[in-house]
């Protein structure tokens, strides 16, 4: 019997007979599969109607087949899901095409699948500190990955380095662990001291790089403190700046960063306003501009650590005067 991999991406349990690189090992704890994934080499797929395409996400095309699903690669290879998302089925010409599909999975079609379970999807990177979550989105090219694996280097936990998974538990929004493979341009990569020559091409973005680090986490979760609209400011700020975000705009920006299954079903716009304005409740969402100066990571890491124990403090001082209130005298 092949070996069987199980790996936890968003709180579902994936098992799969191919190691995804970049995907968490399922704890001891896991529960039950949610999702199986089949690869298969060689067979024909033919998509049925095509119901959305992917300028950027691997130039992806969703097509639906009967009651199932069908994706189309840009790099090659086939996905099927079958309509429940328990099932998934891997069609390749070659072992390099499973090799992008594996990463595709871990990128994005997975996350997806915790989105199409309820979970709030966000395109963007997140990374946890002194026991609290902060949630990086931005334009295309801010520096969100570059950010969160500087982080990580800086001692915070990477929970998410293009997909952050948020989960609705009793007191908040947590976010769930799953891609912690940080993709990085050549750049980021020499300036966070690693040789980019030892690493791997990422293979479908041929300028990136994969960075893994050196241990999968050990947190898988985290309640989310803080969102954070990542922008480059000049390169002699003297330090990081957040600056409050209103609701409104905050809530425009999160919904334009929104990683679903299939963006072309407008029947849950209701539904997906009314988490976001639940998440803005419980984790305000700054503008945060960074130094645009890749030696100064290190600095800006160091301040936006003690910056983040400080609001982690004043959340903790403020649930505790909550609770007395609560409990009376």
């Amino acid at each position: 019997m092949a070996e069987l991999w199980t790996f936890d991406c968003g709180g579902l349990c994936i098992e799969s007979a191919l190691p995804i690189p970049g995907l968490p090992m399922a704890g001891p704890g896991a529960g039950s599969t949610d999702v199986r994934i089949h690869w298969q080499l060689g067979g024909e797929c033919k998509p049925g109607p095509l119901v959305f395409r992917w300028d950027i996400n691997d130039g992806a095309k969703l097509h639906r087949d009967g009651e199932d699903w069908l994706w189309a690669l840009g790099s090659g290879g086939h996905i099927g899901v079958d309509a429940t998302g328990h099932r998934l089925v891997c069609y390749a010409e070659s072992q390099e095409v499973q090799e992008r599909q594996a990463d595709f999975l871990a990128r994005s079609l997975l996350p997806r699948l915790c989105a199409l379970r309820g979970s709030l999807v966000l395109h963007g990177s997140a990374a946890a500190y002194s026991g609290a979550a902060a949630v990086i989105i931005g334009r295309s090219g801010a520096g969100k990955s570059t950010l969160a694996a500087a982080l990580a280097q800086g001692g915070w936990t990477l929970l998410s380095d293009d997909a952050a998974v948020l989960l609705q538990r009793p007191g908040g929004y947590f976010c769930h662990v799953s891609s912690v493979q940080s993709c990085l341009l050549t750049e980021s990569v020499t300036a966070l001291n690693h040789d980019p020559a030892s690493l791997n091409v990422r293979r479908a973005a041929r300028a990136k790089l994969c960075l893994p680090h050196a241990s999968m986490p050990a947190l898988r979760e985290a309640p989310v403190r803080a969102i954070w609209f990542l922008e480059q400011g000049d390169s002699t700020m003297p330090c990081p700046e957040w600056v409050p975000l209103d609701l409104p705009e905050a809530l425009a920006g999160l919904w334009n960063k929104r990683a679903r299954f299939n963006p072309a079903d407008h029947a849950n716009h209701a539904a997906e306003w009314k988490q976001m304005a639940s998440l803005l409740a419980c984790a305000p969402a700054f503008r945060l501009r960074l130094p645009r100066s890749l030696p100064r990571l290190p600095e800006s890491v160091a301040s936006l650590s003690r910056a983040w124990k400080d609001l982690q403090q004043s959340h903790d001082e403020k649930s505790a005067s909550e609770s007395c209130l609560h409990q009376g005298p």
